[in-house]
Order: C-alpha cells, then sequence, then structure tokens
C-alpha cells in the first residue's frame, strides 16, 4: 500500500477509514507558527512539491503557510504543527485522520519538512482519497551529505544548483558541499580563478538561502594542504610549494608541477587568509563543520619538509600541521573536516590524539572491496565523531560505472551503521575533465540517501535492476517519470561488457581520453565483440529518445546547432545524447588503432564526425554548467584523440 514512497519511512500503519479532500468545502488551511520553527520557511519548498502532487493526482490543492500566530492570517484554528523535543533529529510523526486531517509533530525544521514531503507523496499516490494513517519516521544517520565537485572544469549554473538543492530535500539530504580549490572569485587573486566561471559571494547567498529554505546545511570545502595545483602554479604562490619545481609522483610514474603547500607558518597564514574571507559566506552556528581537505599531499617530505619528515616521521608532521590548521579553524568557531585517507595510512592513526579533539575525519574510499570495515573500526577506536565517504564512481567516465558505484555505497553504509559512523558523504568527483553527464549521480545518490534514512528497508533495494530504485530515481529527479530513472539505470551498466576492468576509471572513457601507447596495450585485452557489445548497450538504451536522436545527428556529421533552437529537448536527452555520441568516437578510435591507422580522425568523414560529437558535449555541459573549464575539459579529448 505504501512501497511507493522514497526513502521508506521506518513505520507507517493504516488506521482505518479515509481523509476526503474532495468532500471538503474548501482546501485544507495548513499553517504552523514561525517562532516555534525557528523562523525557517520550509513551507516554500513543501508547496512546490504539493503542487506537483496534486497536478499529477488530480486532487485539491493543499498549502502551507508560515504566520506568527492564528490571527495573523485567514482562518482559524490551531497550527497543525507541533514541535516534539522528544523526537530524533530530523523525525517525526504523521497523523491523517479521516475528521481532523493532517497532523504532525517534528522534532525540527528538517523533521518538519520531511512529514510534508510524505504527505506530497502520499497525495500523489492516492489522491483525493487518502487513507486513514500514522507514520512514524527518523533518519539512521543524522548527516547525510552530499558533495559535488566544482573545481575540475565543471562550474553548476545557480539554476543548477537551485535545482539540485529541490532534489536533496526530496532524498532528505541534509548538507551540501562544494568541493573547491580555486572556483571561488577570492578577492585580490583574480590570476588563479581568472577563466574558471568561479562562484562569487552573490552566488553562495542565493545558495545559502536556497539550502535554509529546505532545512540543509551549505558546508563550506576548501583544500587547504593538497591539491592546491591552482594556486601553485602561479609565481606568487610557488615559494609556498612543498617541491616548487615539481616532484616525480611515483603511482602515476610522470613529474607533476607543485600541489601541496609546505607545512609552516607561511602557508599557515596563506591559509588563514583564505578561510577569513571564503567563511564570510557561511554564517552559521558556532561548532559548524568546515572541510578542509588535507587528501593526498603527495609530494610531502620530498621537498621542505623532507628533513623534518626524515626526522619525526611523515605523519607526525603531516597531523602536527594538519592540527594547526584546525586549530586555527576552530578559533575562527568551526569545526575542521578532513579527509582521512593519510590517518589511516599504515602508522599515521597513532598521531590522531595530537589532532583538537573538535577535528572530525572523514573516511573515503571509492572501490567495490574497499575495507570500509577495518577503517571505521579505526576511527570509532579513537572516540572521535567521523563521516564515511563513498563515491558515485561517476568521473572518468561517459556513463558512470554504476555497480561498483552502488557496491561502494552498499558497503560503505553497512560499515559506517556497524561502527556508529555520525554520517555519511557521498563524494562526485569530476577528475581529468568532468567528461561524465551530470545526471551519472543521481542512481548512486538516490541509492545513499535510501540507505541513510532506512537500511533495514532499503537494504536490498539498492541494485540496478531495482524497481524501487528506479521510482526513488524517477521521484527524486524527474517528476515521478520512471523512463529516465530507466535509461539512467540501464546507461550507467555499460562496462558489465568489457572483461578488462581498469580502477576509477570506465573502459570507454579511457579508449576516448588515453595517449596512444596506453591504448595500443589496452587494446591487446579488449576484444572487438566487447567493444561492440557496450556500445551496442548504450545505443539499446537511448532507443527511441530524443538523446538518441541528438547522437545521431553528431554520427552523420549534423552540427549540434541546428538542434539548439528546440528548446524543448529535456537536459537528460542532451547530456545523455551528447556522451552517446563520445563512446562512438572512442570506439571509432579504438577500431582504428587496433587497424594500424595512425591519424583515427584524419578522414574529412571522421573529422566531421568528431567536431559534430564535441558541438554537442559543448551544448549539453552549457545545459547546466558555466563557460570556464569547458575549454580545458575539451582539451583533454581533443589532446589524445587527435
Amino acid at each position: 500500500m505504501f512501497s511507493t514512497l522514497f526513502p521508506r519511512p521506518r513505520k507507517i500503519t493504516a488506521t482505518g477509514g479515509v481523509f476526503d479532500l474532495g468532500a471538503r468545502a474548501s482546501a485544507p488551511r495548513l499553517w504552523f507558527c514561525r517562532g516555534e520553527w525557528d523562523g525557517v520557511p520550509v513551507h516554500h519548498a513543501a508547496n512546490a512539491r504539493l503542487r506537483a502532487a496534486a497536478d499529477a493526482s488530480n486532487a485539491p490543492g493543499v498549502r502551507v503557510e508560515m504566520r506568527d500566530g492564528p490571527g495573523a492570517g485567514a482562518g482559524d484554528g490551531m497550527p497543525f504543527a507541533v514541535r516534539d523535543a522528544s523526537l530524533p533529529a530530523g523525525g517525526y510523526r504523521l497523523e491523517v485522520a479521516p475528521e481532523a486531517g493532517l497532523r504532525v509533530r517534528a522534532a525540527d525544521p528538517a523533521g518538519l519538512l520531511h512529514a510534508l514531503q510524505t504527505f506530497a507523496q502520499l497525495l500523489r499516490r492516492f489522491g483525493a482519497r487518502m487513507p486513514a494513517l500514522v507514520c512514524e519516521d527518523a533518519p539512521a544517520f543524522p548527516q547525510r551529505g552530499f558533495m559535488l565537485d566544482i573545481s575540475r572544469c565543471k562550474v553548476p549554473t545557480n539554476a543548477a544548483l537551485e535545482a539540485l538543492v529541490s532534489q536533496l530535500s526530496f532524498l532528505r539530504i541534509n548538507q551540501l558541499q562544494l568541493y573547491t580549490e580555486h572556483t571561488y572569485a577570492f578577492a585580490g587573486r583574480r590570476e588563479v580563478w581568472l577563466g574558471a566561471s568561479p562562484l562569487d559571494a552573490a552566488d553562495y547567498a542565493l545558495l545559502r538561502d536556497r539550502c535554509a529554505a529546505h532545512a540543509i546545511r551549505l558546508v563550506p570545502n576548501l583544500q587547504s594542504f593538497g591539491h592546491v595545483e591552482r594556486w601553485l602554479r602561479h609565481r606568487r604562490y610557488r615559494h609556498l610549494a612543498e617541491c616548487p619545481g615539481g616532484f616525480h609522483h611515483e603511482l602515476a610514474g610522470t613529474h607533476r608541477p607543485p600541489g601541496t603547500l609546505r607545512p609552516g607558518p607561511e602557508s599557515l597564514r596563506f591559509a588563514g587568509e583564505l578561510h577569513a574571507e571564503f567563511l564570510a559566506n557561511f554564517p552559521d552556528t558556532p561548532g559548524a563543520p568546515f572541510n578542509i581537505g588535507g587528501d593526498e599531499p603527495w609530494e610531502l617530505g620530498l621537498g621542505a619538509s623532507r628533513e623534518l619528515c626524515a626526522t619525526l616521521g611523515k605523519h607526525a608532521v603531516y597531523c602536527g600541521h594538519l592540527s594547526a590548521l584546525a586549530r586555527s579553524v576552530e578559533a575562527r568557531g568551526r569545526r575542521a573536516q578532513f579527509w582521512a585517507d593519510i590517518l589511516l595510512e599504515p602508522g599515521g592513526i597513532r598521531h590522531a590524539d595530537t589532532l583538537p579533539a573538535s577535528a572530525i575525519p572523514v573516511l573515503w574510499g571509492y572501490d567495490a572491496g574497499h575495507p570500509f570495515e577495518a577503517q571505521c573500526a579505526a576511527l570509532a577506536a579513537t572516540g572521535r565523531e567521523y563521516l564515511v565517504a563513498p563515491g558515485t564512481s561517476a568521473w572518468q567516465s561517459l556513463h558512470g560505472r554504476l555497480d561498483n558505484a552502488l557496491a561502494n555505497v552498499r558497503e560503505a553504509l553497512a560499515a559506517a551503521l556497524r561502527h556508529r559512523a555520525d554520517g555519511i558523504l557521498l563524494t562526485s568527483w569530476g577528475d581529468c575533465g568532468n567528461h561524465q553527464p551530470w545526471p551519472a549521480f543521481y542512481p548512486p545518490l538516490a541509492a545513499m540517501a535510501a540507505l541513510a534514512w532506512n537500511p533495514g528497508a532499503h537494504a536490498h533495494e539498492t541494485t540496478p535492476d531495482s524497481a524501487v530504485l528506479e521510482g526513488g530515481i524517477g521521484a527524486a529527479f524527474f517528476d515521478g517519470d520512471a523512463a529516465p530513472a530507466r535509461r539512467l539505470l540501464r546507461f550507467g551498466m555499460a562496462d558489465r561488457f568489457f572483461t578488462k576492468t581498469i580502477r576509477n576509471k570506465s573502459l570507454l572513457w579511457e579508449l576516448l581520453t588515453a595517449r596512444r601507447p596506453v591504448l595500443e596495450g589496452l587494446l591487446r585485452e579488449v576484444p572487438e565483440r566487447e567493444l561492440s557489445a557496450s556500445l551496442a548497450h548504450l545505443e539499446e538504451t537511448l532507443d527511441g529518445t530524443l538523446a538518441a536522436d541528438l547522437a545521431g545527428g553528431a554520427h552523420s556529421g549534423i552540427r549540434a546547432r541546428e538542434w539548439e533552437p528546440a528548446r524543448g529537448v529535456p537536459a537528460v536527452d542532451a547530456e545523455l545524447g551528447a556522451s552517446l555520441a563520445l563512446a562512438r568516437l572512442a570506439v571509432f578510435r579504438a577500431r582504428a588503432i587496433r587497424s594500424g591507422v595512425e591519424r583515427p580522425f584524419a578522414a574529412a568523414s571522421a573529422r566531421r564526425q568528431f567536431r559534430a560529437s564535441l558541438a554537442l558535449y559543448r551544448a549539453a555541459w552549457r545545459r547546466r554548467a558555466r563557460e570556464g573549464g569547458l575549454a580545458e575539459s575539451v582539451s583533454r579529448i581533443t589532446a589524445a584523440a587527435c
């Protein structure tokens, strides 16, 4: 009866009878008292969902108002919602009675919004005649976050971020982070963000208000130790580098430019200056989190800190500098979150006590089979608050790596639950060009949200072929339409056809972007039948859709701008169509190189196909992202493929 609700409530029971909206002379007047709910305007988000539900089910409209008290608006009576501090954070009790209608008790504004969202789903499901019921619900994890990478080429438009916040709210996500290296318009530092289309203070003000109205905390995120390549490439900042002349990256086997700040007072002052300006965009309660990064300081101990690391050990030096950063953040009234990879290296965890008690490690791992169990146990043993961060597996892909993503999410959530983690932070990265279609993160995000809310009910409903997951994606992202959700799930399975796997990458993406010597070696392990099967799967998935038409147009040399006047083309079709066009280029390139062709796209017909496919890619990018970073993203394809 209630199986379509997503995420599934903890407990919902039909109590007998019907609440008949259609039998009433006027639509129910629902209001709550501004003062009791801290003035958080969750009614705006609720009304949007209620309107959509009423339209979809042909039911009478239901509207929620926030008032100062009974005499402050039209109508009399008591508020429909009462605050109840005995309930868990985010929790609520919703009752639908034949005569009294809707009544809600909730722990906080988030719980009130969750109750109204459940009511909207019930309205969509049952229409005007809703069964009387009682729903008692609360999340398994108090912190349920999503982190979007906005520093690897793709900076979303304000419209895209606005839509994302609404979608996160539907999924009961209560924290949002935007991973930032250089894509904030810092004053007096224009050379760092020039051409990146960065967010500025006005953008963050809009986003902050949007998040607040949806009971979502906007958590600041700024790399402050490693991954600062975009800063250190400039002469003005190069003296702060651990290795100003670059270093040999052992894992990649190549020379890399500097990317890590040298531990010490100068780097602390620099980070402090950035923190002071950046945090002005995030007025929040004392003790609110601030993600300062700290992962993958690849060259630490190879340059300026070589002697110190030789004397004290790399982990002691790392934790010493991280501790100083965290204390600086603490002095600003914040709690530092940091990536826990170095802490979890052999010999690292014994230095955990040198960090401030307020510092929050974030355990990340993105492969199916990652040792979440052992690492969660290690962090739990420190007695600290900690988060667990699986990934969407969308990056370095043209279609997402769905099987890996969903397994990674399930394993991370299971370990986090067993070892009492304080929350989940799902990460969606954009490494090496951010070529994946925007909606590739939808399925793992919906799966994480379901498991973080009610793991018992959703334990077996987060596989690629799950009708429940399909319905949840459709409800959250496509206004109840399961068809695009079904296509997304199938689209993400394209790697299933390859025997060869590459860690952290999709094979078709590697075929498109890898340097020729790498590709030639790879093709010795990839038979033609697997190439054909994977591409055929993508084509069949989109068969009969506008996405297929768009990709087909590129394949035959039709220019993307000929499609642009058709403004009715949904963004998801433009994005999947562009991804299919790029997948065709990848297979074309692989076949040509296997045949010994020196320059796969030298012939006029191939060159037209290549250009048209990139034009589709650019057009799809502009649907949800700013212009900055697009040229760099395209260059990663053209540099390898041509």
